[in-house]
């Protein structure tokens, strides 16, 4: 049986938009491959995938809406529209093939942390 040290660590991302897929990056950034994303829809994108009203784009300058390790410097306009915004972390989950990892339609009702049925110390 493998010692703690030796198992590959249990690791769950609730929610695949900005910041979900920021993780699910910097783990395989890190080499780390043994992780789960769940997204309660179909699609990833969080805010920016479920506000779609016209006229929707970010309030702050575009430049802030992009990861500093994927740099995207040729937004179409100062304050980015919500497709333009979209299309990026489509982009971003497709250039670091986040999409193994996600599983779709599985919405986290509740959540709680249990120490007792944790690994002993």
């Amino acid at each position: 049986m493998p010692t703690d040290a030796a198992r590959p660590p249990r690791i769950l991302i609730i929610g695949a938009g900005f910041g979900g897929l920021c993780m699910g990056i910097q783990l395989k950034r890190a080499g780390i491959e043994s992780f789960t994303i769940l997204e309660k829809t179909d699609h990833i994108g969080g805010t920016w995938r479920d506000n779609v009203y016209p006229g929707a784009a970010c309030d702050s300058p575009s430049f802030v809406y992009c990861f500093s390790f994927e740099q995207k410097t040729d937004w179409s306009r100062k304050w980015a529209p919500q497709p333009e915004i979209l299309d990026y972390i489509e982009h971003c989950a497709r250039t670091y093939d986040l999409h193994p990892h996600i599983r779709f339609g599985t919405e986290v009702a509740t959540a709680r942390f249990d120490a007792d049925a944790g690994p002993a110390s």
